[in-house]
This record gives structure tokens, sequence and C-alpha cells, in this order.
């Protein structure tokens, strides 16, 4: 799993790409898409691991740990899934509080 990970995030790192249900202008505000927007499970903890980033550097927090970020991707699709009309900035920002 750790290997899968360091895999994400240099994939990530270099091209994020979402499949959204419904066509968005060229800006993309993060803050406002919703779980259901997200077709794909693999698109989804993409998102998730980058909007980990984009909260940490908010919190300016500069540590990383395997184990949390792998944590934080599998409840935010557990959350998602329960939660579709929830935005996963939501989701991921009340899982790093």
């Amino acid at each position: 799993m750790r290997q899968n990970l360091v895999d994400l995030l240099l994939v990530t790192t270099f091209v994020f790409s979402v499949n959204i249900k419904t066509v968005v202008s060229a800006e993309l505000d993060i803050t406002k898409l919703q779980c259901d927007g997200i077709d794909d499970k693999e698109d989804l903890a993409s998102f998730a691991f980058w909007l980990d980033g984009y909260v940490s550097g908010i919190n300016k927090a500069s540590s990383i740990t395997f184990t949390k970020i792998e944590n934080l991707i599998e409840e935010t699709i557990k959350a998602c899934n329960q939660n579709p009309e929830k935005t996963v900035f939501e989701v991921v920002k009340k899982l790093k509080q």
C-alpha cells in the first residue's frame, strides 16, 4: 500500500484529472466539488490526496505520515459514499481536524 501511495503522490504531482459528471468552466472552485460529482473511486482518492496537501498548506503543516494519508483517503471515500451531497473539501477538512 505504501508503494501505491508513493506512486499516487508522483502521479498527482504531475497529472491531476477528475472525471466530473457535469460540464464545468475552465476554472474549478475545488471547495464546491460535491462527492457525487466524481465518478471514479480512484479519481476521488487522487482528489482527496491533493486536498490533503492543500489543507496542510493552509494549516502550514509540513510533515507527511503515510498511514494518516491512507486513512484519510479511505475515510473520504466512505464519507462521500454516505453523503454524496457534501463537498469533498468539507469531508477532507473535517477529517483533518
